[in-house]
């Protein structure tokens, strides 16, 4: 060989030196991330390696809030059952000692960990994070009206979990719970049925009321759309992960069934999902004083919620319409005393108010008042004047819509109608 041969092979051998340790120090920067991640090695089944008897009797609990995605295969093997993955027929949870615990990948989920044993009710959830939960359930809880609120279970429009307490809780026990897995999610009920009277209620954060039984419930349809295969497995990942700790008997439904009444709803629900509108244009472009509208608002009854608008209630509290700037502006408090509006518009919304044909006339009827008062003019959306003629014809069609909602056991104006309209 010539010195070239012997200057390449050298620079050759060099080369493959230099892959392999670059290889080898990958790998070990690897090892030591996963093992940084999931704690001690585990054994490889597939290669017939038996856990160490530390490895076998030691349980370990995912992290919640992680951000990592958690894999099908990786949720069978941590112990969900059938029924959680879609299972067409019920199953109930192992028990507690021999089911793992359910990775949940949540962007609502607060971060946090799931202890490893019940005396976690006091120290792994923090009080912050009980506090917060409470604070939002009661925060959800009073913009709800309470007939609606304490509803009982809706198997028609909600998918519900029956869960079997060992013991009796209380609705501070149960969000207590709650707080360390997610906090309140919208849709979402926990029901439960009272020892003294085995009436069904909803669990309020703050009730010392005692629960025998349990019923998570999560609303199938809202406005938002149906719910969803994914909304679905993270309920009942939610769910398993507060029985599991708790030692609760928990028996899910078919989630077959529940997808296509979802989809039933909220085709129905698009279908009725009227609104209808008035206008009160100022007349030649002019514009008025903000503060008048609310003024003549206010006397008629109106009080200013918190989307923008000025709002007229019925004695039980439910809206019967609404008044809006047509401009993209909303009413507020801070806003009105310089603002000023060239038209206002009447809201209607049919599915959450009783006899809805019923309350159009009284609605023109104030918009004809509050045109006289801002000497403007009473037009429908195509800009043409709006009176008794066309009004009749607008509360024929909307009777035939009400009773279509009758008939299909979703009254406007009623519970039902309410949850599904508003969620």
């Amino acid at each position: 060989m010539n010195q070239l041969q012997l200057t390449l092979i050298a620079i050759g051998a060099g080369l493959l030196v230099a892959v392999w340790l670059f290889n080898r120090i990958q790998e070990w920067r690897w090892h030591r991330m996963a093992r940084s991640t999931l704690g001690q090695s585990r054994p490889d089944v597939l290669l017939g390696e038996a856990p160490t008897a530390a490895q076998a009797g030691r349980r370990e609990e995912p992290l919640f809030g992680s951000g990592d995605e958690v894999p099908p295969s990786a949720a069978q093997g941590a112990g969900w059952s059938g029924a959680v993955l879609g299972h067409d027929e019920h199953e109930h949870l192992p028990d507690a000692a021999q089911t793992d615990a359910f990775a949940i990948d949540d962007q609502d989920r607060a971060a946090g960990t799931y202890p490893d044993s019940h005396a976690a009710d006091g120290a792994g959830a923090s009080a912050s994070a009980v506090a917060a939960a409470a604070s939002a359930a009661a925060a959800a809880a009073a913009a709800v009206p309470r007939e609606d609120l304490l509803a009982p279970p809706d198997e028609e429009i909600e998918y519900l979990v029956p869960l079997a307490c060992n013991a009796p809780v209380t609705g501070v026990e149960l969000w207590r719970h709650l707080a360390m897995a997610s906090p309140p999610r919208r849709g979402t009920r926990w029901l439960g049925r009272r020892v003294t009277d085995g009436n069904w209620c909803a669990v309020l954060p703050d009730s010392e009321q005692r629960f025998d039984s349990l019923r998570a419930a999560l609303l199938l349809a809202s406005r938002a759309g149906p719910v969803t295969s994914l909304d679905l497995e993270h309920f009942c990942s939610l769910v398993s992960a507060v029985a599991t700790k708790q030692g609760w008997r928990v028996e899910f439904p078919s989630r077959a069934p529940a997808l296509e009444r979802a989809e039933a709803l909220d085709t129905f629900c698009a279908d009725v999902d009227v609104v209808v509108g008035i206008n009160v244009v100022v007349a030649n472009g002019q514009s008025v004083p903000a503060a008048r509208v609310a003024r003549w608002a206010e006397s008629h009854g109106m009080v200013l919620d918190g989307d923008g608008g000025y709002q007229l209630s019925n004695a039980q509290g439910y809206p019967l319409w609404r008044l809006v700037n047509r401009d993209p502006r909303p009413f507020t408090d801070a806003a009105i005393g310089g603002m000023t509006v060239t038209g206002l518009t009447f809201l209607l919304d049919v599915p959450l108010v009783e006899s809805a044909n019923q309350r159009l006339s009284p609605m023109f009827d104030a918009a004809a008042t509050l045109a006289r008062e801002l000497s403007a003019r009473v037009l429908d959306d195509n800009g043409a004047a709006l009176g008794p003629q066309q009004l009749g014809r607008i509360a024929r069609e909307l009777g035939s819509l009400l009773e279509r909602m009758e008939a299909d056991g979703i009254p406007a104006g009623g519970v039902r109608a309410r949850r599904l309209f508003t969620a």
